[in-house]
């Protein structure tokens, strides 16, 4: 399977000016990890999809495994207090593997006992 990184200049809505195809193995994290240091450049935003790919380019179809779901919250848009929210996600059926993001944003980090895989009716966002 495949892992995907991409760099995208901030506040442009244009195709990734670097991006890396990488296989999901020791090696293949230190060439992310080579790549993030090379292309973490101010004016600029490294993302990493989360799902694992059969093959490129990195589009639905080609998502073989999701091990995890990522939900960002934005506070702004919320009533309740960030503390508040954190222990409503902490009492989750499926508590966070990790918590994070900077102010007023909220990253929750569900990891998957189970690896799902994606079925052709399932909707997703690619």
């Amino acid at each position: 399977m495949l892992r995907y990184i991409a760099k995208f200049k901030d506040g442009a809505r244009q195709p990734p000016v670097a991006q890396l195809y990488y296989e999901n193995t020791d090696e293949g994290n230190q060439k992310a990890e080579a790549f993030v240091r090379r292309e973490d450049k101010k004016g600029y935003s490294i993302y990493s999809c989360i799902g694992l790919l059969r093959c490129m380019p990195r589009n639905k179809e080609n998502v073989g495994e999701l091990p995890c779901i990522v939900l960002d919250i934005d506070l702004r848009s919320v009533e309740e207090a960030r503390e508040r929210v954190l222990e409503c996600l902490r009492g989750l059926v499926l508590p966070p593997s990790a918590n994070q993001g900077p102010r007023p944003m909220v990253r929750h980090i569900l990891q998957m006992r189970n690896i799902l895989i994606p079925a052709p009716s399932m909707s997703m966002r690619a």
